[in-house]
């Protein structure tokens, strides 16, 4: 099993790779919408579909080899498996056989992979308003991810009305303060994760 350490500089590699692959292609997305919200075209087809785009770029683009960040409960949860750290896994690999098999139920159905600021919020409030490919590449480096948390604590924020808006609370930080919801990050420098 691979120490904290490692995890972190892998991911933290593989973000800088992802930021530079997504970042031009994003780009094009956003020059787009940003040119059609000028001329008004923010109902038009072409306007909702490339923003669909965008946010399914999103997606791929936290589709990586590792999860930053989970709630303490998950955490432990999974580590009672003994399969190894939670952040090693991804939305498509909680879904396999061997999950399946340990936990005694889908490890999607257990656990849930929250996206920390949603697409649309961060479209919104920061995609729209980048200036060039180099603006994305810098807000894609700050995206702050997705989290492994359980299926109660996403019910929980959707209760809480934060489905979809975390800015105006504070952000997504703030939204898991108020859900009393710990988290557990392989970018915590001084945590060891034992």
């Amino acid at each position: 099993m691979k120490n904290i350490d490692q995890l972190r500089h892998e991911y933290l590699e593989e973000v800088k790779d992802f930021s530079y692959c997504f970042a031009e292609t994003m780009w094009c997305k956003v020059k787009r919408m940003q040119k059609l919200k000028s001329e008004g075209k923010e109902s038009s087809n072409v306007y909702k579909k490339v923003r669909e785009a965008l946010s399914d770029d999103l997606k791929k683009f936290t589709d990586q080899s590792y999860t930053p960040y989970a709630s303490v409960n998950a955490y432990s949860m999974f580590k009672e498996l003994e399969m190894g750290h939670i952040f090693e896994h991804t939305w498509h690999s909680m879904g396999s056989g061997k999950i399946l098999k340990a936990l005694g139920q889908k490890g999607r159905d257990v656990f849930h992979f929250e996206h920390l600021q949603p697409h649309s919020e961060y479209i919104d409030k920061f995609l729209i308003n980048c200036t060039d490919s180099h603006d994305v590449y810098r807000s894609l480096q700050d995206y702050p991810g997705v989290c492994w948390i359980t299926k109660e604590e996403d019910r929980l924020i959707s209760s809480l009305g934060h489905r979809s808006n975390r800015l105006e609370e504070g952000g997504w930080r703030e939204v898991y303060k108020k859900a009393n919801i710990q988290t557990v990050s392989i970018l915590d420098s001084n945590c060891s994760f034992k």
